[in-house]
């Protein structure tokens, strides 16, 4: 997925701008609430003072409406609606501009937005037909690698973040994206050096030390990562993914009480995402310290994760079950878990999820070894 250029953060705390137009309602514009950029002239604003451009083809996130301008955490500040164009509506939309005047940056951006839609093949389509129309856009490469990646196909998704270096070496992005690759590949040391000459490039990305603190923690250096997660927050005080990281490093090292304060964190943040709605809902069901587990909570935080995806992802149903579990509901946890198993089938968790399952049929709950 393409990610937008790292500004200097300022404050959360940012007025409002007071340009007047008609009011959005955030369900109705963007369910979401993820928009692509449009205009080569889109600006980030603090009140009525631009504090940085957005490039065609960014993707972003917004947290409120206020009339017609949409707050951007990661920048810092908020951008015109007239500028960007609602996921929702981004293929159409891209999809006329190429009827009436194809180009490689149509294409180019419509696949991007098909690449967030998950619809790979057409992403992949889009993005060839960027480059045969001539992009020499090091993003285009980037995302045939994000496509690669997400289809498991390593190599592959190697080669084009290769290509994307090489059509700008001075950007960190391309060098963050495959280090993400490196460390699926167990390429620990190559996926460091990519980060290190990430960091020398933008010594305050967020998201090249929120990788490297995924490495340090494959890596089994939760202290490490800790450190890092939490540069990665300094530089992004919103940074949702970088506080669950960090709750899992904290759970790693027995910090149950600094751990839920950072799932936390990161649920205020990022309400809608599955993956952190998924990871609190595990520490709230299967917490060591007793204290700490909240049953009611887990149950809906991963019937959040689950509904979001439909019932088809095998993990987060394996931690709707131990949250079942967890609230003494045992027939509801066997029988979510068994359709996690056969989501899973195959999976390398299987045999744990298995044994969990076999638990609640004895009418226990599991609950993780305190570190």
């Amino acid at each position: 997925m393409w990610k937008f250029i790292v500004l200097t953060l300022l404050a959360v705390l940012i007025e409002q701008p007071d340009k007047k137009s008609a009011v959005l309602n955030p369900e109705d514009y963007s369910p979401s609430r993820t928009v692509i950029v449009l205009s080569q002239k889109t600006q980030v604003f603090a009140g009525d003072k631009p504090i940085g451009g957005v490039p065609p083809g960014a993707v972003l996130t917004f947290t409120k409406i206020h009339e017609k301008w949409l707050m951007v955490p990661r920048y810092g500040g908020w951008v015109f609606a007239d500028d960007v164009v609602p996921l929702e509506t981004a293929v159409d939309h891209y999809s006329k501009l190429i009827t009436e005047k194809p180009s490689a940056d149509a294409h180019l951006h419509r696949g991007i937005a098909y690449l967030q839609l998950n619809d790979l093949d057409k992403a992949a389509a889009d993005f060839e037909q960027a480059i045969n129309a001539g992009s020499k856009d090091a993003s285009v490469h980037i995302n045939i690698g994000n496509v690669h990646q997400k289809r498991g196909a390593l190599p592959e998704a190697l080669t084009s973040y290769s290509r994307g270096i090489e059509a700008a070496p001075d950007s960190s992005l391309p060098y963050i994206e495959r280090s993400s690759v490196l460390m699926e590949m167990k390429q620990f040391p190559e996926a460091a050096a990519d980060l290190e000459r990430a960091i020398k490039l933008d010594p305050i990305s967020p998201e090249a030390f929120n990788n490297r603190g995924v490495l340090q923690r494959l890596q089994g250096k939760y202290a490490e990562a800790i450190a890092d997660y939490s540069q990665a927050i300094q530089h992004f005080g919103r940074y949702a993914t970088a506080y669950a990281n960090r709750g899992f490093a904290q759970r790693q090292l027995g910090k149950y009480v600094q751990a839920k304060a950072d799932f936390e964190k990161a649920l205020e943040f990022d309400p809608l995402s599955a993956e952190i709605a998924n990871d609190a809902a595990w520490f709230y069901a299967t917490c060591p310290d007793g204290k700490l587990r909240d049953s009611e909570r887990a149950l809906k935080l991963a019937d959040q994760a689950c509904s979001a995806t439909d019932q088809k992802n095998g993990h987060y149903l394996d931690t709707l079950s131990a949250a079942f579990a967890s609230a003494q509901k045992f027939d509801a946890a066997v029988k979510v878990g068994e359709d996690a198993l056969k989501l899973l089938d195959g999976d390398p968790v299987l045999t744990e999820v298995h044994a969990r399952v076999e638990l609640y049929r004895q009418k226990k709950a599991f609950v993780e070894e305190a570190k």
